[in-house]
């Protein structure tokens, strides 16, 4: 052959030979195996905020989410399908479970939720029951050592919203809310109860007015609340052994709010009346201005959940006007 027709042959020679590779490469990916249903790949958000993404289309038709975490690699996203029982999914290694009951004797039938972690391998969830009455009691039901316990009946007659925080192992703080009248929703009154490694303490009156709607604790001996009280954001912090009075905040506020925080740093997630989300942040000094949460408007996101560790935020909320959605997340 001689070189000129080796010249005209090669480009078709190393042609064929990229084609076959990516044919090879091609079936390759082809062959790994498939996700489990409504399982994702983590989306780093560096810097900035991820982009909603759907927790898999929820067969159960979930709303209400809680969320909670031991570690950063362990998501735990707590639901009410449409029976108005609890369901999960986990992320661990990158990936979602997808949705499954909740193990736990007696079955019930919940109407609002609230999850803390207080360590490895530890998760408890709260919930008002679902009763014929005006308001249900509280109940919980405990993970450890790799199983649910049963349920467990914590009293009282709840119609409002409840939250939960832990600053370690063998602290839970809880909090409730009860409307005094069905006609008048400015008639309220919050309580808080504590568990400690006595038991738990007797239900307290915290505050004659308003409904507390967020809790965490970011350092041991630390408490913030946020409530919601003639339509006001308010927040208050237990430090040193004793609650401060409450702080305005406004905001435009419809469901949530919701806080989480890491360090000095608070965040608070509400639904606006224009159904975007907004955000209000905590430096350690000085409270932000309400910001807009990227992303949100179309999807009309209500019931805000929130978890964090270090500077990365992980938020949850309900698809309401998006059929097969249900549980939607995002990353900051």
């Amino acid at each position: 052959m001689t070189n000129r027709a080796l010249a005209r042959r090669l480009p078709v020679a190393l042609l064929s030979a990229a084609v076959l590779i990516a044919l090879l490469i091609g079936w390759t990916a082809g062959a790994a195996p498939a996700k489990q249903a409504g399982a994702e790949a983590v989306q780093a958000a560096p810097g900035g905020w991820g982009n909603w993404a759907s927790l898999g289309n929820c067969q159960y038709g979930c709303h209400s989410p809680a969320a909670s975490s031991w570690g950063f690699t362990r998501l735990d996203v707590f639901a009410l399908s449409r029976d108005f029982e609890l369901i999960q999914t986990t992320r661990a290694d990158g990936l979602w479970s997808g949705w499954k009951p909740v193990d736990g004797s007696p079955k019930l039938r919940m109407r609002s939720l609230a999850a803390v972690s207080w360590g490895p391998g530890r998760i408890d969830v709260f919930g008002v029951g679902d009763t014929a009455t005006y308001g249900g009691p509280l109940w919980q039901v405990t993970y450890a050592d790799g199983a649910w316990s049963d349920w467990k009946n914590l009293g009282g007659e709840w119609n409002g919203n409840i939250a939960v925080s832990s600053w370690g192992p063998n602290r839970l703080d809880v909090f409730a809310s009860e409307k005094l009248n069905p006609e008048d929703p400015q008639l309220t009154k919050s309580w808080h109860r504590t568990y400690t490694t006595a038991g738990w303490s007797d239900w307290t009156v915290l505050a004659d007015r308003g409904f507390v709607q967020g809790a965490v604790s970011t350092k041991p001996g630390q408490i913030d609340i946020v409530a919601v009280d003639n339509q006001v954001v308010q927040h208050r912090r237990f430090a040193d052994n004793a609650w401060s009075s409450w702080t305005p905040l406004g905001g435009p506020e419809l469901t949530g709010p919701v806080i989480t925080g890491s360090g000095d740093r608070l965040d608070i997630f509400l639904q606006g009346r224009d159904e975007n989300l907004y955000r209000r942040t905590y430096n350690g000094f000085s409270w932000g201005t309400w910001q807009p949460v990227p992303g949100a408007p179309h999807r009309a996101i209500a019931d805000p959940a929130v978890v964090s560790w270090g500077d990365r935020i992980e938020l949850f909320g309900h698809a309401n006007r998006e059929a097969n959605v249900g549980i939607v997340h995002k990353t900051y």
